[in-house]
């Protein structure tokens, strides 16, 4: 997991990593520290990723199971407050 903040923006990005064979950002929350509207905002499964990251360890269950595990935890409606 990682945390970025643009200054000049004020955009922050937290994103999910797997790093297996290369680093596979399978998912992204973005936002504007000003935004008026919070409701705009949620996790993006990023399917790219997440699909060349399954076809590396389609001969694997146990990292198969972790995946679908990690990806299972990340909220569909976030409840944010700042």
């Amino acid at each position: 997991m990682y945390l970025r903040y643009c200054c000049q923006s004020k955009n922050i990005t937290i994103g999910l990593t797997w790093v297996l064979n290369g680093n596979h950002d399978i998912a992204l929350f973005q936002f504007n520290l000003y935004a008026k509207n919070l409701l705009n905002f949620r996790w993006e499964i990023q399917n790219e990723e997440t699909k060349n990251l399954e076809i590396s360890i389609k001969n694997n269950k146990r990292l198969k199971t972790r995946v679908a595990d990690a990806l299972s935890l990340i909220p569909k409606d976030p409840y944010i407050t700042m």
